[in-house]
């Protein structure tokens, strides 16, 4: 009669919780999201090189609806508007006068606003989803090499996201946090409809 090799039964019997863990922790992302169809807040946003050493900071507004639509609206230091309206995403260069429009199949789907209004099933299919040990959270490692973060990690508060960070291939790493967060509020149809200016002069890219 054979015995399997101990360490052959320590190694399976991780490999089983860490699924066990995997599983649940996708479900309580999928529970998180699925309560949130819609949301607004203010954020700030950092972005730190390998080091540590801030290379950005900015704030602004940001207002999501799933599915597929998203505000994302920079007022400081310079005027940025990303506007997804469920076929098209605008981006809005208001300092330097230029409009680039992308069909939504064809735009990155790992960008932070992307990422918060696609649906909890799309994150389960393009990323493997752990959860955090301290603190309500969760961190997703990309199943796509070609994706733009190798980590992105969603930090909650209240059922509310208090925080993203992400990770990229250089080790650069994007810190977003969230304030006067809103869960579910009644949104405007305009605030996701691009107006587009009346000035001559701004540059439309098409991508």
């Amino acid at each position: 009669m054979k015995f399997l090799n101990p360490y052959k039964l320590i190694f399976l019997g991780l490999l089983l919780l860490l699924t066990a863990n995997q599983v649940l922790a996708e479900d309580q992302l999928s529970q998180l999201l699925n309560n949130l169809q819609s949301s607004r807040s203010n954020f700030t946003q950092t972005v730190m090189n390998s080091k540590g050493q801030i290379l950005q900071q900015l704030s602004g507004r940001m207002a999501i609806q799933r599915p597929g639509r998203f505000r994302w609206e920079v007022t400081q230091p310079n005027r940025q508007l990303l506007i997804a309206d469920g076929k098209r995403i605008w981006f809005y260069d208001i300092d330097l006068q230029q409009i680039t429009i992308q069909t939504q199949k064809t735009a990155d789907s790992d960008s932070p606003a992307a990422l918060l209004s696609n649906s909890p099933k799309n994150l389960t299919q393009q990323f493997v989803i752990h959860p955090l040990m301290d603190v309500q959270g969760f961190t997703l490692f990309p199943k796509n090499k070609n994706a733009l973060f190798q980590s992105i990690t969603l930090i909650f508060e209240k059922n509310r996201l208090r925080e993203m960070r992400l990770t990229d291939k250089l080790d650069q790493q994007t810190v977003i946090n969230f304030s006067q967060v809103e869960l579910n509020p009644q949104l405007p149809s305009q605030t996701f409809h691009f107006i587009m200016p009346t000035d001559k002069n701004i540059d439309i890219v098409k991508g």
